[in-house]
């Protein structure tokens, strides 16, 4: 049930992680189905990593992801769930509770409206010659912590290479948190953004198109979520389930909403589901996060964020295991520890 007729946009940075691919991958759709499915689509296997000194890691990956806009990647999903068996139905649902009468169960997919906006961000889609950029440029995703955003970042992500046009969605985010305290608002902090920076300036020279930059609130992880409420079952952003680090919700989206369906399949009972989702959402969930909420804290300062480039760029080990965090292929609360092992290793090396 959805307010919107597919195909319809929706404002993201649309970064399909690895961890989003095995959760497509269990709802048959294959990277390559992906790639012929999606008339939009830039796989991705590098990660640029910017400091606010202007310090710069680069890290090439072996397991791909992809970009692809949310007006192609959400109908692939709507037209999967239709031929699965889903009945569509177009409705503009303001109370969950009217519809708890008519249904076994209601799963609240309703993104930032069903859970608590904890950060803000704005994209823009750029049109840049592909002869203009750097090497790589087109199958990186670069991330650019600037001194303005907290523990926010700026993006330059490539989704689309066309007749010697590349398309990037570039944006801000910044935790409402720190956003409070930048005393600018959105629109500004992207203007920044574009001007300030290296690459996003010298791609908003060169480029010959720029789509009217949109805004959009994200919920991020937070502490002592409830997720179960009678027969209302939350997931996704709704959950409050985008990651504290990197902001990204698809993965988390597409895993809570298998996790949910498990829960009412297994549930011995119907009175047995509320708390079993609660339990599942909590274990499955509950550490990753609050760790990832502790390492958001320490990213608000500048310091930090130029040490842990200077380290990356020190250690390959380092790079590997904070990329690896970034893409959620590590659990955060095994993040500490998984450094503290490389650094250890690269001492020995």
């Amino acid at each position: 049930m959805d307010r919107a007729v597919f195909p319809r946009d929706k404002t993201c940075g649309d970064a399909v992680s690895f961890g989003a691919l095995q959760a497509l991958t269990a709802m048959g759709v294959y990277p390559a189905q992906l790639e012929a499915l999606c008339v939009e689509r830039a796989a991705f296997a590098g990660l640029k990593l910017g400091a606010p000194n202007g310090a710069v890691n680069a890290a090439r990956h072996t397991l791909r992801g992809y970009c692809v806009p949310r007006l192609v990647f959400d109908n692939l999903l709507h037209e999967r769930a239709v031929s699965a068996g889903c009945e569509p139905l177009q409705a503009h649902v303001k109370e969950l509770a009217a519809l708890e009468s008519a249904y076994d169960w209601v799963i609240d997919a309703r993104g930032t409206h069903g859970g608590t906006p904890t950060a803000i961000a704005m994209r823009s889609y750029w049109d840049v010659p592909t002869a203009a950029l750097d090497p790589g440029e087109g199958s990186d995703l670069q991330i650019y912590f600037e001194r303005y955003l907290g523990a926010g970042y700026g993006w330059i992500f490539p989704v689309n290479e066309v007749d010697g046009i590349t398309r990037f969605n570039v944006g801000v985010g910044i935790w409402l948190r720190d956003y409070d305290a930048a005393a600018a608002n959105v629109s500004t902090l992207m203007q920044r953004f574009s001007e300030v920076n290296r690459r996003a300036r010298a791609l908003s020279g060169h480029a010959v198109a720029k789509e009217r930059p949109r805004g959009f609130h994200l919920a991020g992880a937070q502490r002592g979520t409830r997720v179960a409420a009678g027969k209302q079952l939350r997931v996704g952003d709704a959950a409050n389930l985008v990651d504290p680090i990197s902001g990204e919700g698809i993965q988390n989206a597409l895993i809570s909403g298998m996790l949910v369906a498990d829960v009412i399949n297994s549930s011995v009972s119907a009175a047995d589901v509320p708390g079993n989702w609660q339990r599942l959402y909590e274990d499955h969930y509950a550490d990753h996060l609050r760790a990832g909420i502790r390492y958001n804290g320490l990213l608000r300062f500048n310091v930090v964020k130029n040490l842990l480039i200077w380290a990356m760029n020190r250690s390959e080990r380092v790079s590997e295991r904070v990329n690896a965090g970034i893409f959620d292929l590590v659990r955060y609360n095994d993040l500490g520890s998984s450094l503290v092992r490389s650094l250890r290793a690269s001492r020995r090396a």
